[in-house]
């Protein structure tokens, strides 16, 4: 059973912490949308079944789920819907998209250790991506939060030297002083 952290994300004053959680629920939001789209466009070769409950395909309706579960703050639940797609050997956009979206939701949630496991298995598998910069740096805070702030700084000055450009090597690089 997992335990829930008690302590808030933010440290600062409420208008920062209500900021901070918005800014996550938006990208959230996008990679949502993301995922969506990425539904949509991925034709697969399989045919794959129909649900009697509606009329999606199978894989398609756990998808949905999946999305419903983090969108409510569920991210074990998306994980349970996900599970296909997450323990797929190949690297897709889709899968990618998949894990930096619970891994953002499990961080939401106060579930660090899990969310740092979904960042480094994206980072494994999806070093040269758009999404390395997040990965990086929301790493970084879970390691902070499971106490690891060495780790913590080795992330985000990886995340600084590789992506100075970022708006989150910014942050970080303003964080470690």
């Amino acid at each position: 059973s997992r335990r829930r952290k008690t302590r808030s994300h933010c440290d600062w004053s409420s208008d920062v912490c209500s900021s901070e959680l918005q800014k996550k629920t938006l990208i959230l939001e996008k990679q949502q949308s993301e995922l969506k789209k990425g539904l949509e466009t991925s034709g697969s070769k399989e045919k794959p079944y129909k649900s009697s409950a509606n009329n999606f395909p199978i894989n398609q309706e756990k998808i949905i789920l999946g999305l419903v579960s983090l969108q409510s703050g569920n991210p074990d639940q998306a994980v349970e819907h996900l599970q296909d797609i997450l323990k797929a050997k190949k690297a897709t956009k889709l899968k990618g998209d998949i894990l930096m979206a619970i891994g953002n939701g499990f961080l939401a949630q106060g579930h660090s250790k899990q969310a740092a496991s979904h960042y480094g298995l994206f980072l494994r598998e999806y070093p040269k991506s758009r999404y390395t910069p997040q990965a990086l740096y929301y790493l970084g805070q879970a390691m902070k939060d499971l106490g690891e702030v060495e780790k913590q700084k080795i992330l985000w000055k990886e995340l600084i030297k590789n992506y100075p450009q970022s708006s989150l090597a910014k942050r970080a690089k303003k964080l470690l002083r």
